[in-house]
C-alpha cells in the first residue's frame, strides 16, 4: 500500500490522519504538504527508513504518534522545530545517533516518550527540559542515558508520570526526585542506584505509583507513606528490618511487591487486611510466624506469593474466602497440619505448596494434572490419584506423627515403655516360676530315660514293645508280667519283664524299679542271667529286658508237686533245693562287685 500525497493531501482541509495498526510495509508517507494536518498516528505498523528532513513543513500538527515501527536513522533536528506539538511519541523504533538537541523549543509539549530506542548514542538529559513547564508525561526507559539529571524536575510543576528505568543514571537523581511533589508515577527500576531513597519519595501525597524494582536499594523503608498510594515496586533491592506498620495505613494501596529483598519479623496483620490489596508479593524474604487468621483478610487478594521464607504454622483457613482467587504461592516455607479442605472450592489458577511440612490428605478439588508440581516435598501427604506423585491415601496410616502434639506423642511413648516394662517383668516372674517348678519335679521324679542299653543290643525298642501280646505271655506276678519274645530270625528269645507304674501307683514302686535296675545293670555273673537293657514308654510301664533261659523259673523248681523226695539217696544225690542252697554263696560274693541279697 503507498501512502500519496495524491491520494491523501487531495483532501485539503484534512486535519487528521490515523493509519495505525495496519503494519503498513513503507516509508515515512509523502504527506509533507499537508499543511492543515493537526494529528498524525502512524503507530503499529511496519514502517522503516528515516524521518524526512521536511517534517518541520507539517507546522500545524500539535500530535506527532509514530511508535512501535521500524524508524531508524538520526532524529532530525527539524522535529524540534514543531512548536505546536503537544503530543510526541518516538517509542518502540530503532533511532541511532543523539536527539536532546533542540526539545527545548516544544514549550507546549505535554507528552513525550522515546522509550524503547536502544541503538541511540549515550545521552544526557539536558537543562532545555527546564522550558518544558507543560510537560506531564515522560517516557525514557531504554534509552541510553547516563548521568545526572541537573535540576530540572524543580523546574517541571506539572510533571506526573516519569519513567527513567533501565538506563545508566547516578545515584544524584535520587535526591532530585523527592523534590517533585506533582509526581504521580515513578519507574526507576533496573538503574543499579544504592542507597538510601529520598524521603520526599516515600510521602509525597500525589504520588500514586512508586516502581523501584531491580537496583541495589538498601535501607529501612520509611514508617510513614503517601496515603495515596496504589502500588509499591520495590522487589528485587536490598531493603531490610521488619515491614513498617506504616504501609498499613495507605488504604488505597492494591499493589506491593517486595519480593526478593532482605525484610524481617513478622507479616503485618494489616497489611493483609487492606480493603482494595489484590497482588502481594513477599517472597524471597526472612519472614517469620504464621500467617493471620483473621477472616476479615486476603477478601480482594488475587494474587499472594510468599514463598521462600521462615513461615510456619497451618494454613490458615481464612485464605479459603477469597472471592477471586488467582494465584497462591507459599511453597519452601515451614507450613505443616492440614490443607484446608475448603482450598479445593476455590480451583486456582496456580497453586504452589511445595517444599512445607503438610500432612494429611489432598483436597478433592486439587487432584488434578493442573496441580500436579503443586505438593512436592511433602512426605506425609498422600492423594487419590496417580498423577500427583503422592503415596496413595488407602495405603497410608489413618494418622502420621505430625498429626499428634509434641505432648501427645510424649505420653504415647511414655505408656509404651511404661506397658513394655510390665511385660517383660511379668514374663521374668512367669518364667522363674516355671524354672522353680520344674527343679522340684525333677527332685522328686526325677526322669528315666526311654532306653539303656547294658550290653550291645540286635533289637530296637520298637521290636520289644510291638511284641507284647498275651501270645508272648509266660508269667506273672506281683509287680508285672513276663513275655517270652523273639528278637531276630535265628530263633534268639528275650525275656522281658513287665512293670505297671499307673498314675495311682506310689513313687516307691518306681524307686524300687530303677534301684533294681542300677544293681542288676552292673552285675556281671556267670550264674545271673544278664540284663540286657530298660525301657521306659509313654503309658507308665517299665520293662526290663533279660537273655532268656530255658527251664522254668527258680520259683517252680521249688514249689511245683515231684512227688517224695526218695529219702534213700539224699545222702548220695542231694536234693535240688540243697544244691541251690549250696550255691546261694556263690551268688552273693562271686559277683564281680559283691552284691547283698534281700
Amino acid at each position: 500500500m503507498n501512502i500519496t500525497e495524491k491520494t491523501i493531501c487531495g483532501l485539503k482541509n484534512i486535519v487528521l490522519l490515523m493509519i495505525s495498526f495496519n503494519y503498513i510495509p513503507d516509508e515515512f508517507p509523502d504527506i509533507l504538504n499537508c499543511s492543515k494536518l493537526e494529528l498524525l498516528d502512524l503507530s503499529t505498523n511496519n514502517f522503516v527508513g528515516p524521518i524526512p528532513v521536511g517534517i518541520n513543513r507539517l507546522s500545524s500538527l500539535n500530535a506527532l504518534d509514530i511508535s512501535y515501527n521500524n524508524f531508524s536513522g538520526n532524529i532530525p533536528a527539524t522535529l524540534w522545530h514543531l512548536k505546536k506539538l503537544e503530543l510526541l511519541s518516538l517509542h518502540g523504533n530503532q533511532f541511532t545517533g543523539t536527539w536532546t538537541g533542540g526539545i527545548g523549543n516544544l514549550s507546549d509539549l505535554e507528552y513525550f516518550s522515546v522509550s524503547s530506542n536502544n541503538k541511540l548514542f549515550h545521552s544526557t538529559i539536558t537543562k532545555e527540559f527546564d522550558a518544558l513547564n507543560k510537560l506531564k508525561d515522560l517516557y525514557m526507559s531504554d534509552a541510553n542515558l547516563i548521568g545526572n539529571l541537573p535540576g530540572i524536575f524543580n523546574n517541571l510543576p506539572s510533571l506526573e508520570h516519569l519513567d527513567l528505568s533501565d538506563n545508566s543514571l547516578s545515584e544524584e537523581v535520587l535526591k532530585q526526585l523527592g523534590n517533585c511533589p506533582s509526581l504521580q508515577f515513578l519507574e526507576r527500576s533496573k538503574n543499579r542506584f544504592r542507597g538510601d531513597i529520598a524521603s520526599g519519595i516515600w510521602t509525597s501525597t500525589n504520588t500514586k505509583v512508586l516502581r523501584l524494582n531491580d537496583n541495589n536499594f538498601s535501607g529501612m523503608l520509611m514508617t510513614r507513606l503517601g496515603r495515596n498510594l496504589e502500588q509499591i515496586q520495590i522487589g528485587n533491592n536490598r531493603f531490610s528490618g521488619p515491614s513498617p506498620a506504616g504501609i498499613c495505613s495507605v488504604l488505597s494501596l492494591t499493589q506491593f511487591n517486595a519480593s526478593n529483598n532482605m525484610f524481617s519479623g513478622e507479616i503485618p496483620v494489616g497489611l493483609m487486611t487492606l480493603p482494595y490489596i489484590s497482588v502481594l508479593l513477599l517472597d524471597r524474604n526472612q519472614f517469620s510466624g504464621q500467617l493471620t487468621s483473621d477472616t476479615s483478610a486476603w477478601k480482594t487478594a488475587t494474587t499472594l506469593n510468599f514463598s521462600r521464607n521462615n513461615l510456619t504454622g497451618p494454613i490458615p483457613k481464612a485464605i479459603t474466602y477469597l472471592p477471586h482467587f488467582f494465584s497462591l504461592d507459599l511453597s519452601e516455607n515451614h507450613f505443616s497440619g492440614q490443607i484446608p479442605p475448603e482450598l479445593g472450592h476455590l480451583n486456582p489458577k496456580f497453586l504452589n505448596l511445595s517444599s512445607n511440612q503438610l500432612s494429611g490428605k489432598v483436597p478433592d478439588g486439587l487432584q488434578s494434572r493442573r496441580y500436579k508440581t503443586s505438593f512436592l516435598n511433602n512426605p506425609n501427604l498422600c492423594a487419590d490419584v496417580p498423577v500427583l506423585d503422592l503415596p496413595s491415601c488407602s495405603k497410608a496410616t489413618s494418622t502420621t506423627p505430625h498429626s499428634f502434639s509434641t505432648k501427645y506423642l510424649t505420653m504415647i511413648l511414655l505408656f509404651t515403655l511404661f506397658g513394655f516394662l510390665l511385660i517383660v517383668s511379668l514374663m521374668y516372674v512367669i518364667l522363674q516360676n516355671c524354672r522353680r517348678r520344674k527343679r522340684n519335679l525333677n527332685r522328686n521324679h526325677p526322669e528315666t530315660p526311654e532306653l539303656i542299653a547294658f550290653q550291645r543290643l540286635d533289637f530296637t525298642k520298637s521290636t520289644i514293645l510291638t511284641s507284647l501280646t498275651e501270645d508272648t505271655l509266660i508269667g506273672s506276678g506281683g509287680s508285672g508280667k513276663v513275655h517270652r519274645i523273639a528278637v531276630n530270625d535265628s530263633g534268639e528269645f528275650v525275656a522281658v519283664k513287665r512293670i505297671c507304674n499307673n498314675k495311682t501307683t506310689d513313687r516307691n514302686l518306681e524307686k524300687q524299679f530303677l534301684a533294681e535296675v542300677q544293681i542288676l545293670g552292673s552285675i556281671r555273673h556267670s550264674n545271673i542271667v544278664k540284663l540286657l537293657c530298660y525301657i521306659n514308654s509313654s503309658d507308665n510301664s517299665n520293662f526290663l529286658v533279660y537273655e532268656y533261659m530255658e527251664n522254668e523259673s527258680f520259683d517252680r523248681w521249688l514249689h511245683k508237686k515231684r512227688g517224695p523226695l526218695p529219702l534213700a539217696n539224699f545222702s548220695t544225690s542231694p536234693s535240688p533245693s540243697l544244691r541251690l542252697a549250696k550255691k546261694a554263696p556263690n551268688c552273693h560274693w562271686s559277683c564281680t562287685r559283691p552284691t547283698v541279697h534281700a
